[in-house]
């Protein structure tokens, strides 16, 4: 991998951490706990076009660890990690 590309992903996990950051700021919209709109997902999808699958993954799941380790709580990474990998496979499906 190119230092160019490392870069770039790096930048979008960046960019993905910030959405999910401001989002997790918001207040819930619907009155299920857990239950979020997946704004951060878009930068998944961005990586996915410009990319692959497995550098969307990458990003996908360093967004998903270090917002669990700066926002969240050890459980909650099982579920972030199950939707966010539900929802990669459904974008891979669709593309």
């Amino acid at each position: 991998m190119s230092v160019q590309k490392l870069t770039l992903l790096a930048f979008y996990t960046t960019i993905s951490l910030a959405v999910y950051a401001i989002e997790s700021a918001l207040p819930p919209l619907v009155p299920f706990p857990g239950v979020k709109p997946g704004l951060a997902n878009i930068i998944t999808l961005l990586v996915l076009r410009r990319f692959s699958a497995k550098e969307a993954s990458l990003v996908l799941t360093a967004r998903i660890l270090l917002s669990t380790l700066l926002f969240g709580q050890a459980l909650s990474l099982f579920y972030s990690l199950a939707g966010g990998f539900l929802s990669l496979a459904a974008m891979v499906l669709l593309q």
